[in-house]
This record gives structure tokens, sequence and C-alpha cells, in this order.
């Protein structure tokens, strides 16, 4: 369990702790002082459950940074997120005031014109959320904070939108959220821009009435009532609300996204001509508005769905009003109608109590509408009794029937069916710089499977940690879908080449991701056509694919050949002499002439060595004359 951040604590080297200002399901707010900037700052700190939560700190993190582009007047700005030890925080302006929650159970129903000026405040921060593809998931009064000047600042963009959609069935401070779900969120399905609208069509509800639409036991039954239940007006509960206003929240709550408003900058524009009206003293648009005729007819649609409202035996008559005679008159009419067919009504008693049995129809795989119109066709009455997920049929389908196929029962018997939320869609978890084995457990852990793994050169990777997956991180997918990972395996080194010939080298670096580069050749001690260097240097990091230079050796070195022509004068003063000529080099002794010559001749010896230096040695009869230095 993390413990309480204490007073005087310094988070990231940077943010004093001074006191708890609230908290909530998943986070703990505090006081603090941005020790750089000297300026007073929130601190909100992850609650364990949420903190202790690997995959759910990086989605955290991840949209945290997100939330922190945005700015705006309306928007509760994200300074900074970090972390320290067990820790995980994120840094807030800090909003002095109180929450719309707060405003509504200590004031009660709000007077129209503030629920719609605070409404206007809220549209403006989420069409500046939406215009960056931000959605938040979870707009509700906790999540709105009233400044003592009378601004709104909505908040909680980042941890709105970390929080997995999974968890409808929690409770605790689930159930808050439970009471604003769309119909879409409440079916597990991805929420969108038209989710966050009618969220706030909730809220607009409850600042208007002083209560939410749908109330339950759990977070399930409340969820449930979002889908199939429609909502009563607002002005069932709290007389003397104005039309334009309660068919505007109408509109926002529809079930289906298509009847709501188009987008936020739609839902204030119609909000804006309400408050000048109002302002006025209008309670009506004028008959030329095309929206407001939209509207009207929303909310004609709505009524006309509804019941009438149930009103106690005991409620008091509006002061001010009085009945009038022709009503009084009509009232007795219809006791004295009533008496008359009391007596004729009891004639068919008897009758009615034998009626003959219907077989109940199959609807498993009907949508909710034909197993309606198929049950009402027998006399049956359809009643929704909870949502499963199926992957067999498709949402709104029926997955199951109270009452077996051909079962006989009495004509009017209400008949429970079980609907469709479609396939169960969980969010692909964030692998990335995970082991394979973490990654194949966070898979298993959303109830999806590994599937290909490809191992990859990157140096900017560990080894063995992954570096992309074949699905993004937060798509909803269906169970046991396959996620192909690519596994790094750590920085290419350069091997040593150093004695391999062009052909080895060349497999070599190819196996690595590496290529051939300039290959060259120089005279060495090495067999010829063996590599002697290498550029890079053996065990370099490069990049993958980089090509690697070689230097492949073309044998011995040859010695130098060096020329000269020389004098050779013939030992002895008469008679012909038998001279030899022998050369000294580097080669070794080799006689470069032999010829029989006269006595005291001179003539000319061309002779070519190797090396710097040699010697030619003469001699006479097979006796050694003399010797001659070259060059």
């Amino acid at each position: 369990m993390i413990a309480a951040v204490q007073q005087g604590t310094v988070l990231g080297g940077r943010y004093r702790v001074l006191d708890k200002v609230g908290g909530g399901g998943m986070a703990v707010v505090y006081r603090a002082q941005d020790l750089f900037l000297n300026r007073p700052v929130a601190v909100k700190v992850l609650q364990p459950q949420y903190a202790a939560d690997e995959e759910f700190v990086r989605r955290f993190r991840r949209e945290a940074q997100a939330a922190a582009s945005l700015s705006h007047p309306n928007v509760v700005s994200v300074y900074d997120v970090g972390h320290q030890d067990d820790l995980h925080y994120i840094v807030m302006e800090l909003v002095e005031g109180e929450t719309l929650k707060h405003r509504i159970q200590t004031h009660g129903p709000l007077p129209p014109d503030e629920a719609a000026r605070i409404t206007v405040g809220i549209l403006d921060a989420l069409a500046h959320a939406h215009g960056h593809r931000i959605v938040h998931r979870d707009i509700k009064p906790h999540n709105i904070l009233l400044t003592r000047d009378g601004r709104v600042k909505v908040t909680d963009f980042g941890i709105a939108r970390a929080v997995s959609h999974d968890t409808v069935t929690n409770t605790g401070s689930l159930l808050g959220s439970a009471h604003y779900f769309s119909p879409e969120m409440a079916r597990g399905w991805p929420a969108d821009e038209k989710s966050d609208l009618y969220s706030l069509g909730v809220v607009l509800y409850e600042m208007l009435t002083g209560r939410v639409p749908f109330t339950g036991e759990s977070p399930v039954s409340v969820a449930l009532k979002h889908v199939q239940e429609e909502v009563r007006p607002p002005s069932a509960l709290v007389p003397g609300i104005p039309a334009e206003l309660e068919t505007i929240v109408l509109r926002a709550m529809e079930k289906d996204p298509k009847d709501r408003y188009a987008s936020a900058q739609a839902m204030r524009a119609d909000l804006e001509r309400f408050l000048a009206a109002y302002r006025e003293g209008r309670v009506h648009f004028s008959a030329d508005d095309a929206p407001t005729q939209d509207l009207r007819a929303v909310r004609a649609r709505a009524a006309r769905r509804l019941p009438p409202p149930d009103v106690d035996a005991d409620d008091e008559e509006e002061p001010g009003r009085r009945r009038s005679p022709a009503g009084l008159w009509i009232a007795l009419g219809l006791v004295a109608l009533f008496l008359a067919a009391l007596g004729t009504g009891a004639f068919y008693v008897m009758r009615l109590l034998d009626v003959p049995d219907v077989q109940v129809p199959y609807v498993v795989g009907m949508s909710r509408q034909e197993a309606e119109e198929r049950l009402a066709a027998a006399g049956l009455v359809l009643k929704v009794d909870a949502l499963e997920y199926s992957d067999s049929i498709p949402p709104d389908g029926v997955t199951w029937q109270e009452y077996e196929a051909g079962s006989k029962v009495k004509p009017g018997r209400v008949v429970a069916v079980r609907l469709s939320m479609g396939p169960r869609l969980v969010p692909v978890p964030d692998l990335s710089r995970m082991t394979r084995p973490e990654a194949e457990a966070a898979l298993a852990e959303k109830g999806l499977q590994l599937g290909n793994v490809t191992e990859v050169f990157d140096p900017k990777v560990p080894e063995g940690r992954v570096i992309s997956q074949s699905l993004s991180p937060g798509v909803p997918v269906r169970l046991k879908t396959v996620v192909d990972i690519v596994v790094s395996r750590g920085g290419q080194q350069v091997p040593n080449l150093a004695g391999k010939t062009l052909a080895e080298a060349e497999a070599l670096l190819k196996d690595q991701g590496l290529a051939l580069g300039q290959v060259g050749r120089q005279p060495s001690d090495q067999p010829e056509d063996l590599i002697i260097s290498q550029d890079p240097q053996p065990g370099a990091e490069v990049a993958p694919g980089s090509a690697v230079n070689v230097t492949l050796s073309s044998g011995p070195p040859q010695p130098a050949i060096r020329e000269a022509t020389k004098l050779i004068e013939v030992p002895g003063k008469e008679g012909a002499v038998d001279v030899r000529v022998d050369l000294v080099d580097a080669a070794g002794v080799t006689t470069v002439h032999h010829a029989r010559h006269p006595a005291g001749e001179i003539f000319q010896l061309a002779v070519r060595w190797t090396g710097e230096s040699a010697r030619l040695l003469v001699y006479a009869d097979g006796k050694p004359a003399r010797e001659i230095p070259l060059p």
C-alpha cells in the first residue's frame, strides 16, 4: 500500500506538498508549491490500485501528456507528469472554488440560466479538446470545477481517458461514473465526441433537477437503464423548466448518437439562443428558427415515447390554479361511465379468466424490434432482463429468452430476454519495451494471444525488448485477437572479419543486417585474398544496413628491382681468361656473366638486382679476382 504523501515532501525535486485538498476513486489531490516558478499548483497522486498497475501507469502518463497539449480558459491546465519511488503524480493548475457536484448537493436544482451558462463553459472546453482529437470519456459534475469568480474549468482529461472501460462492473467510485455513461459506453463500445455530449446532457439534467436521470443498486443496472429506458423529461421532476432548455437536454441524451448534436459547437449555439431569449423574457424561440424547430421535434418525439409522469394522490395543486367547471363536469361524467361499465364488465370477468394459452415463439437471434413484434403478435410482452456480450449475435439481438419456444403461457405474459452487446472488446495493451514473456503475459491478461515474434537489430532498444506491435495500444479488439511483435536483438555490432575470405565476410555481414562496402588490396604477410583490415572496426555499433569496407591481402610485398651498367676489367696480362661474374642481392647469388675474354680487356655488363644494395663478384679462371659494389 502506498503511504499518504507527507506535508513538506518535495516531489521531483520541484513540488513541495503543503496539504491535502481532496480525493476520489482514482487519486488524492494535494496543494503544493512549484519551487522553480514560485506558484501554487495541484498535485494529483494516483491511488495504490492504479499506481501498482504498470499498464495503467503507462497509459495514464501518455494520455496526461496529450492532455497537457490543451490550452484553454475552461480546461484545467496540466503542467507536468512524473513519478518518485512508488508515487505517480500529475501536476495541474490549482483551481480555488468547488466542484459542480458540491454546488448541486448544497444548492439543489440550479436556476435555468445558471445551468445553461455552466454548460456553455463545459462545451467550450469540449470543443477545444475534440478539436485536438481528445475525448474526455468521464464528463460528470465531479470533474467540473467552479471558480470563486464563476468561471468553469473541466479537469481530468488524462485520467479519464486512461481508465479502462471494461471496468463497468466495478463498484465504488465507478458507480458515480456509470450514472453519466452514454449508451454506447454502457455497451462497452468505443466512446467518441458524441459520448461526451450525452454525458454532458446528463450533467445538465442533474443541474436542472438536482438528481441523475437513472439510478440503481449497481453500475450494471444503471448502465442497463441508459441503454433501454427512456428518460423522463426534467419538467416531470421540477415544473417550470423552460421547454426550450428541456428540449436541449433531451436531444443531447438521445440513445442513438446520430440523433444527438453533431458537435459541441452545435449544442452551444442552441444554449446561447436560449440564454438570449431567457434574458429578454421570452420563453420560446422565434417560429422561423430552424434549429428550434428541430429541437421541438426532438422534444415531441421524446414525449411521445414516454409514459405520463406519476402523480401522487396527495400532490398539492399549483398555487393560483383553479379547476374549471367544465373540467369538473367531465370528471363526473367519467365516473358515471365507469360505474355503468362496472356492471357490464362483471359479466365478462369470468370469461376473461378462462383465456386460452398461446405458444411462445422462438426469438433468439432476432433484433429487439423483431422479437418485440413477434412476441406482440403472439399476445406476449417483451422485457429486457440484462445485457451480455456475444460473439455470435449482433448488438441489440436476443441472446436468451425466458420460456422455451413452443411453451404454453397465458396471453399478456411478460417474456424476459437478454440482449447482446456484441463481442466483448478489450483494449490492446502497450507492449513497448517489455520482454517477450512480459508481453505474452500482458496479452493473456486481456484475453489476447501472442502471434509472430520477429527479431531485428536496433541499437536504440535493449536486446530482448519489444520495439513495435501489430495493433496500436488502446485499440479495442475482440478476445483471442492475435498480436504480433517485433523484438530487438540489441545494437548492431560490426563483426571481426580479419582472416576471412570475401565470400565469408559478405555472408556474415548479411546475417548481421549489414552490407559489404568497398573492397581494397595491399601486400601483407597474410595469405593472398584474406581480409587484413576493415572499417568500421570490430565491435563498433552502427545503424541497420550500414556498409563495412574491407582490405584484402595481395600476398607478401615484392622487393624493389634496380638496374645498373658496370665496366668490368679482365684480370691478367696475356692470353685468354675464363671470366665469371656472380650477382649477390636480396634474392641470393646469381651468375650474370660467364665467358672467355682477352686479359686486360674492359667490357660493359648491364645487371638488375633486388633490394637496397647488391655486389658483383668477378672470378678469373675460377679464382676470385675482385668485388664491385652496386650501385
